[in-house]
Order: structure tokens, then sequence, then C-alpha cells
């Protein structure tokens, strides 16, 4: 249950969308130049196909995703596009989450078409109910 306070501050659709882009954005380049680097280390640049650059890209933007998530959210309960639009991830009175809500927060956005589901009258996504979060105007 969601304390008035963090009711009457929930973040906007349009500043989870920005979250959601930022983050994709972020997590897509670093991959990207982790694939390259995994590529350039085995001396397999000219060697990788496209199907295995995907392959491993794919493994790495998974990884990446977890990683980048669990870092950013467990310390700040903030991530790059959250710092960009003044918003945090609290629990329901308001703490920072713990490491391991913010795991299950994370693994929880591995559900396919999660994205959609903060779409909701409240703006609150499954990754949000099923770990007990919330993001608040900061």
């Amino acid at each position: 249950m969601m304390s008035a306070y963090i009711q009457r501050h929930l973040a906007s659709h349009g500043q989870r969308l920005a979250n959601f882009l930022i983050d994709l954005v972020v997590i897509s380049v670093a991959s990207f130049a982790v694939t390259v680097a995994i590529a350039l280390a085995f001396d397999a640049v000219d060697s990788f196909d496209d199907k295995t650059f995907g392959s491993v890209f794919n493994l790495v933007s998974t990884l990446g995703f977890l990683v980048y998530y669990l870092v950013m959210e467990s310390g700040t309960g903030k991530t790059v596009g959250k710092y960009i639009t003044r918003t945090k991830v609290v629990t329901h009175n308001g703490d920072l989450p713990s490491t391991v809500t913010v795991l299950g927060r994370s693994a929880a956005r591995l559900i396919p078409l999660e994205f959609f589901s903060f779409l909701g009258a409240q703006g609150v996504g499954w990754h949000d109910s099923l770990s007990g979060t919330y993001v608040i105007q900061d």
C-alpha cells in the first residue's frame, strides 16, 4: 500500500517513458562497446558474422541490463534516466530499495512486454508492483 506522499509524488507517464528511453540508450551503447571489445579481444572482428555478433550482443545486453539497474538503483535509487528526469525508486515507506529488492525489480523487467504494463492509470509497472517499489519525483 503506497503512502499518501508517494501517491502525490508518483512520476508521470512522460517521466517514466523518458527514464526508459534514456536508460535504453545508455545500456545499448555500453553493450555495443563491450561486444566490439569482446570481438577485438578474441581477434574475431572479421570472423564475427551478423548472427554471432547479434548473439553476443544479446547476451551482453541482458547481463548489462541487470548489472546496470542493480548497481545504479541499489546505491541511489536512480539511473542515468532518473537523474535527468529527477525521479527515484523508493519502497512503500519512501526508503531506498535494498539490493535484493532491486534485483527482483530488475528481473521482473525481463518479463515479455513488461514495458507496456506501466501505461495503466497509476503508471505503476509490473517491475514496480512485483517488487513493492514506486518511481517518484525527487
